[in-house]
């Protein structure tokens, strides 16, 4: 029996997109891996919400029009930070940080 192993994207091209996001510093290999499975899980969700739009219109083959029809679902944009923990790295929304920050806040007043 073939074992299946998930496909990774390779992280040399993940690392040069995130240098373009302007950090001056280095990034750590970890960090570089999270957010390859995170472009990953992003693929396959988009991926799977514009297949059962090609489905709805009876159609074999996954079009530009399907995610484009997505996009203009979309309301609000999502930011994500990258967050260190105490176990480890953590990918936290924007808003649930800014709510964090708040609670911080209000506990030293």
């Amino acid at each position: 029996m073939e074992k299946k192993t998930k496909a990774k994207l390779p992280l040399s091209p993940i690392y040069r997109i995130m240098k373009k996001a302007g950090i001056k510093g280095k990034i750590g290999k970890q960090a570089v891996m999270l957010m390859r499975d995170k472009v990953e899980e992003y693929i396959m969700s988009e991926t799977g919400k514009a297949a059962m739009l090609m489905q709805h219109a009876d159609r074999k083959t996954l079009m530009k029009e399907d995610f484009e029809m997505l996009e203009s679902s979309y309301t609000t944009p999502c930011f994500y930070l990258l967050k260190r923990t105490q176990e480890g790295l953590q990918i936290v929304k924007i808003d649930e940080l800014q709510h964090e920050l708040q609670k911080g806040q209000e506990r030293k007043a």
